[in-house]
């Protein structure tokens, strides 16, 4: 009987040690169930933002090709504009002050062929493109679009070095960027 006992009591302990063994494996297992879960949920969300990702991308590479489109368009505007202008130029009789307004206007048109370049470069038809630029001379051929740009009150002075400076750089932004410090030095007076 003491040893029915015994077996009795190790039986149970046994049992109850399996028991807590299997509720422990349960628990854990219940535990990897929700973190596989969360993680599922993680993957989803960051599936979720990926396609997001992926259609603003086609938005913009549609955008990018309609604005290439609308550039190529307004180019062709400008150009077109630039060569009536320069046809009036060659055949008309042209007095001093209109010649000037004329040169203004030359200006305006190359500027606005410069942004639509910038444009075109923007939506990735055109890479950055450095060359050789004597900056003197640019400073020169943009002198009448700048004083245009300067308030009546100031005066345009341009100071170049003898000789000319070359530069490897991207004409488009120097222009932009001479144009850009004119505008800032007038807003600042």
């Amino acid at each position: 009987l003491a040893a029915e006992r015994a077996f009795s009591t190790s039986a149970l302990m046994l049992a109850r040690a399996r028991e807590t063994s299997l509720s422990t494996e349960l628990h854990s297992l219940r535990d990897l169930r929700e973190r596989i879960e969360d993680d599922l949920d993680i993957a989803r969300a960051a599936q979720n933002a990926a396609e997001k990702i992926s259609e603003q991308a086609q938005k913009g590479e549609a955008v990018g090709q309609l604005l290439a489109g609308v550039v190529h368009d307004l180019n062709n505007v400008l150009q077109a504009a630039t060569s009536a202008m320069n046809l009036v130029l060659q055949r008309a009789q042209i007095d001093a002050h209109d010649a000037k307004l004329l040169s203004v206007a030359d200006a305006a048109l190359q500027h606005g062929s410069v942004m639509a370049q910038r444009l075109v470069g923007f939506s990735r038809q055109y890479p950055y493109s450095p060359e050789a630029v004597d900056l003197a001379e640019l400073a020169q051929q943009l002198s009448p679009l700048l004083e245009q740009v300067v308030s009546a009150e100031l005066r345009l002075q341009l100071r170049t070095a003898d000789g000319g400076c070359c530069a490897m750089v991207d004409r488009h932004t120097v222009e932009r960027a001479i144009l850009n410090l004119v505008i800032n030095a007038r807003d600042a007076c």
